[in-house]
């Protein structure tokens, strides 16, 4: 397999931050040259109810927005344009992923990814994401989920593994290919605690892998502030 650059044993880490702060700048590059011309991006953000907030008010974006100002990227709309392989704007966290393995150099074209959750928001439109003909994609991507009795037997041929199944610590050292590329992109909140997919003991047998902190997090951030400046340019032309 092409090499990630380190040796098993000697995980080098895939920090967001610098991924974010590059992202950032551009994007306030664009937002000064909006400003310019007397626009000003914002954002609002929506809560419904205390039962399963999220889904909820992406049902009621889905029901009432414009899917050119959906900032998350998860309108059927865009959705559909994601897998048509189609210009619209990205779900965040996938692009984040994306962005951050090419920021640190990681090859991705041509090699085996597989990402462990099949949810709407991450593990479907990342497969759809990296399979798609780009430099910084055009993997060979397999999606495989708990519900699956071997699961292990998916992840450990994996070149480049995206934990993306929002279990705690359900990726350890066994699941792992030595010299593979893990991201922890799935997480879990226990209070203010964050409990990420990817047992930190992953960091033994694996070539890279991003940090509990400070991994996917910031990217996704970036990105979805990336998509509200583009969805601002877009609205005045």
């Amino acid at each position: 397999m092409p090499s990630s650059g380190v040796s098993s044993g000697a995980a080098r880490l895939l920090p967001g931050g610098p991924v974010a702060q590059q992202v950032l700048g551009e994007v306030a590059a664009e937002v000064a040259a909006l400003r310019a011309v007397g626009v000003t991006p914002s954002l609002a953000t929506v809560l419904v109810g205390d039962d399963d907030a999220s889904a909820g008010y992406i049902r009621i974006k889905q029901r009432q927005a414009d899917p050119d100002k959906d900032v998350d990227g998860m309108h059927p709309v865009n959705m559909g344009r994601l897998a048509l392989g189609l210009p619209g704007p990205l779900p965040c966290t996938p692009a984040g992923i994306e962005a951050l393995l090419a920021f640190h150099g990681v090859p991705v074209a041509g090699r085996e990814v597989v990402v462990l959750g099949r949810g709407a928001t991450l593990g479907r439109p990342l497969a759809m994401l990296l399979a798609q003909k780009r430099p910084t994609a055009n993997a060979a991507v397999t999606v495989v989920h708990t519900g699956v009795a071997d699961w292990p037997r998916y992840t450990r041929r994996a070149e480049i593994l995206v934990a993306a199944a929002g279990v705690p610590g359900i990726v350890r050292p066994e699941h792992v290919r030595p010299g593979a590329v893990v991201v922890g992109g799935g997480v879990r909140y226990e209070g203010r605690r964050l409990l990420p997919d990817v047992d930190e003991s992953c960091a033994r047998v694996a070539g890279a892998i991003t940090p509990r902190v400070g991994g996917v997090g910031p990217t996704t951030v970036a990105m979805l502030f990336r998509n509200a400046v583009v969805a601002a340019a877009r609205a005045v032309g």
